[in-house]
C-alpha cells in the first residue's frame, strides 16, 4: 500500500509535465505564428470603398453614373466590385464604362428577368506597384427605363495588394434612383344628350312576305390547324465590356490622377520609337523613347505579333514619353515588333529581334576577367532565398527552444530518479 500511494503521488507531476511543456511551446509559437499571419494580411486593411450615384431622382431616359472610389488605400494592385441592379427600371450601358485605374478593366455580368448582376474587375500590369491613397476605381453608366424606385446594391468589394494579400468587404449598400409616377389623366364631363324634338315617323313600307328557303349548301370540312410549339423561356442577356485605364504617373501624394482627355490623333510629325537594345533576350528590360505623338495622350505599349501588353504611358506636352519595357520570359525568339497604340489605333512601331538568353561565362582564375561574372546574381533566386530565409528563421528558433525544453525535462527526470535511488 505505501508503494501504491507513492506511485500515485508521483503520477500527478508526471501527467502535468507534458501539459506544462506543451503550454511553454505554445507560448513561444503563438507570437511567431501571429507574426507570420500578420504578413499575409492585406496592406489595404484600412481602405474604404465608396459608391456614389450621380442623381437620386429624375425622369425616364435620364443617364446615371455610378462612381466607385477607394479611400485610405496603401497598395491596390487589383480590385473587384460585385453589384446587382433593378433591370426592370435600369438598363446598363456597356459603352459608358470608364476607369482611371492604371491597368486593365473588365465588366462581366448578365440580366435575368428583372435582376441584373455585374462584376467589375481591375488589375495593374506586370511588376508595377499598387495604387495608393484616395482614387477612383471607375464609373459605370446606366439609363432610367421606367418609373419607380430603381435600386443598385454593392454586394462585395475585394482589394488585392501587390503581395497578393486580399481583403473582402460586403457592404450591401443600396443606392436608389427614383422616377415619380406620371400623373393620371383627368376626363372632362360630357354634355348630356338632348331630347329629340321631332316625333319618330311611322314606317310606310309594308313588311314583305318571307321567301322560300333555298337549298342548303354542302358544308365544308374544316382544316385542322397545327398548334404553335411552346415558347422557350428567354435566356439571360450576357453583359461584357473591357478596356484600359487612362492614367498619368502616380504623384507624390499617392493619389492616382486621370490624364486629360485629348484627341489621340498624331501630330504632323511621324511618331518614332528608339530602343536601348534591338536584340533583347526574354526577361531583359528595354528603355523605349517615343517621340512625335499627340500631347498629353494615353498610350498602350504592346509586343507583337501575338499581342502582349507591356504597359501604359502618357505623353507629355511635347508629345514624348520614356518607358521601361520588360520582355516576357515566355516570349518566343525571333522577329517581333514593339507597337504603340492610342485609342486602339497604332501610332508607332519598331522591329526587334528576341534572342536566346546567353548563359553567364564560367569564372576563370584571372581576377580581371572573373570579377564581373562573379558579381552577377540571379535577382529572382536571391529574392527567393531572402524570402525563404525570412520565413525559416523563426522555425529554427522554435526547434531550438523545443530541444532545450526536452533536455531540461530529461535532466529533471534523471535528477529525480537519482534522488529516489539514494532515498531507497
Amino acid at each position: 500500500m505505501p508503494d501504491s500511494r507513492a506511485r500515485s503521488g508521483r503520477s500527478g507531476p508526471r501527467l502535468r509535465r507534458p501539459v506544462i511543456i506543451a503550454a511553454l511551446v505554445g507560448l513561444v509559437i503563438a507570437p511567431l505564428t501571429a507574426t507570420a499571419v500578420a504578413t499575409a494580411v492585406s496592406a489595404n486593411a484600412k481602405a474604404a470603398a465608396i459608391a456614389t450615384l450621380s442623381a437620386s431622382e429624375g425622369v425616364v431616359g435620364d443617364a446615371l453614373t455610378l462612381t466607385l472610389d477607394t479611400a485610405d488605400a496603401d497598395d491596390v494592385y487589383a480590385a473587384a466590385v460585385s453589384l446587382s441592379f433593378d433591370a426592370s427600371r435600369l438598363t446598363f450601358d456597356e459603352d459608358a464604362v470608364t476607369s482611371d485605374f492604371p491597368g486593365m478593366y473588365s465588366v462581366v455580368g448578365e440580366i435575368d428577368g428583372d435582376e441584373g448582376r455585374l462584376d467589375f474587375t481591375l488589375t495593374r500590369l506586370g511588376t508595377s506597384s499598387g495604387a495608393a491613397g484616395d482614387f477612383s476605381l471607375g464609373e459605370l453608366g446606366f439609363t432610367s427605363a421606367a418609373w419607380g424606385d430603381a435600386a443598385i446594391t454593392i454586394d462585395a468589394v475585394t482589394l488585392v495588394d501587390s503581395e497578393l494579400g486580399r481583403i473582402e468587404q460586403k457592404p450591401g449598400t443600396t443606392l436608389t434612383f427614383r422616377v415619380p409616377a406620371p400623373p393620371e389623366p383627368t376626363t372632362e364631363p360630357t354634355t348630356p344628350p338632348t331630347e329629340p324634338t321631332t316625333p319618330p315617323t311611322e314606317p310606310t313600307t309594308a313588311p314583305t312576305e318571307p321567301s322560300e328557303p333555298t337549298n342548303p349548301t354542302t358544308p365544308t370540312t374544316p382544316t385542322p390547324t397545327t398548334p404553335n410549339a411552346p415558347s422557350t423561356p428567354n435566356s439571360p442577356t450576357v453583359i461584357a465590356a473591357s478596356g484600359y485605364g487612362t492614367t498619368v504617373t502616380k504623384p507624390s501624394s499617392g493619389t492616382v490622377v486621370a490624364a486629360p482627355q485629348t484627341s489621340a490623333a498624331p501630330t504632323n510629325q511621324t511618331a518614332q520609337i528608339a530602343a536601348s537594345s534591338a536584340k533583347p533576350a526574354p526577361g531583359d528590360t528595354v528603355e523605349l523613347t517615343v517621340t512625335g505623338l499627340a500631347a498629353n495622350t494615353a498610350h498602350r505599349i504592346e509586343l507583337h505579333s501575338d499581342p502582349i501588353v507591356l504597359g501604359t504611358a502618357v505623353s507629355d506636352a511635347t508629345g514624348s514619353f520614356t518607358f521601361t519595357a520588360t520582355i516576357p520570359k515566355t516570349a518566343p525568339t525571333g522577329e517581333h515588333e514593339i507597337v504603340v497604340l492610342a485609342d486602339d489605333a497604332v501610332v508607332a512601331t519598331l522591329p526587334i529581334t528576341i534572342t536566346e538568353a546567353t548563359a553567364s561565362p564560367a569564372p576563370t582564375a584571372s581576377p580581371s576577367a572573373s570579377a564581373p561574372a562573379a558579381t552577377e546574381v540571379d535577382t529572382d533566386a536571391a529574392s527567393s532565398a531572402d524570402s525563404a530565409g525570412g520565413i525559416a528563421w523563426w522555425i529554427w528558433i522554435v526547434v531550438a527552444l523545443i530541444v532545450v525544453l526536452i533536455a531540461a525535462v530529461i535532466a529533471l527526470t534523471m535528477s529525480r530518479n537519482r534522488s529516489k535511488e539514494k532515498s531507497e
